[in-house]
């Protein structure tokens, strides 16, 4: 069985944010996505890789006794890279579900857009001034998988 991968479009200077977080444990695991002017997003989690650039911190905290708080941070955060995998036979209608959260008008509830759907997620992240001067290469058609 192929997993389904899904893409987000970026532009080649990435997609500004405020903050970008893995937090929970297990289970409750998400990613919350937090856009210049928008709601915020979740994406539950099954795994998840990261790629950031020098100058992105990484701040790990306790929010309980069993979760932690990974916050990505630095000056004009841009997120650079966003590939999405899951079992499509599974879990149908996933792609539509993230075309609408990362659309001009996904459906807010409670201030949060939230996937119904746990997927593993590959993302890069950079300093915007860091993807003026170092452009990432693009890589369309490309697979590389997540994991499990």
């Amino acid at each position: 069985m192929e997993p389904e991968v899904w893409s987000l479009a970026l532009p080649v200077e990435g997609l500004p944010l405020k903050k970008l977080s893995v937090i929970g444990s297990g289970k409750d695991l998400e990613m919350r996505i937090v856009r210049e002017g928008g709601p915020l997003l979740v994406l539950p989690l099954e795994g998840m890789r990261s790629t950031v650039s020098d100058d992105v911190v990484l701040e790990v905290g306790g929010v309980d006794d069993v979760s932690l708080e990974l916050a990505y941070e630095a000056p004009e955060l841009v997120l650079t890279r966003l590939r999405v995998h899951w079992d499509g036979q599974a879990l149908p209608g996933v792609a539509e579900e993230l075309d609408s959260l990362f659309g001009d008008a996904p459906k807010v509830r409670q201030g949060r857009c939230e996937l119904t759907a746990c997927v593993d997620v590959e993302f890069g992240l950079a300093a915007q001034n860091a993807v003026r001067a170092h452009p990432a290469p693009s890589t369309a058609g490309t697979d590389t998988g997540v994991g499990r």
